[in-house]
């Protein structure tokens, strides 16, 4: 991308190669998102490490989408009471979301607004050394793909202008936020 949404430096130096999911699974915070085309999909995990780190790592992703819901649904059982799956309200993924919903999961929407704020932080995050990712080349694409674009004075990510897939991102920004605001364990 022309712009980039973070200087590719600095984005792989925020990667840990070497991170480990927490035993509690109330300290972990999952989210989904769902590209535009429905080409793919990607399930993201986002928790507080004990050092105070955030850190988000893929879960799972396939091309295109018939899987999703066999996924969550897998996931559902280790929720904790009162916690819920992440998505952003947008795109392609509002019918997921919906059926998500249908199929019995528990799904919280993300607004944009909240979106913008969480695009905000999650970059802040990076550069500032406190939100370490899991290195996957996924996401390195998506980061190095992305096009923000501009709605009143905040900045999100175009689904449309990027020039590679921004699943991996979204689900990883929405995941992100849900673990830095979800209900401590």
């Amino acid at each position: 991308a022309a712009n980039p949404l973070i200087p590719l430096e600095t984005f792989n130096l925020a990667a840990n190669n070497d991170q480990t999911r927490p035993r509690d699974p109330a300290r972990l915070a999952y989210a989904f998102d769902v590209e535009l085309d429905r080409s793919s999909a990607a399930v993201w995990a986002s928790w507080i490490d004990d050092a105070g780190l955030t850190q988000t790592k893929l879960v799972y992703t396939a091309p295109g989408v018939d899987w999703l819901l066999t996924v969550l649904g897998t996931l559902a059982p280790t929720l904790p009471d009162g916690h819920s799956f992440h998505a952003d309200d947008g795109g392609s993924t509002r019918a997921y979301i919906d059926a998500a919903r249908l199929a019995g999961l528990q799904v919280e929407a993300v607004s944009m607004r909240e979106l913008a704020s969480a695009t905000s932080d999650w970059i802040h995050s990076i550069t500032a050394g406190s939100l370490q990712h899991d290195g996957s080349r996924e996401l390195s694409a998506a980061v190095q793909g992305a096009v923000k674009r501009q709605v009143g004075e905040v900045d999100l990510i175009s689904r449309r202008n990027s020039t590679a897939g921004t699943s991996h991102l979204i689900a990883s920004i929405v995941a992100t936020r849900a673990a830095i605001y979800q209900p401590a364990p």
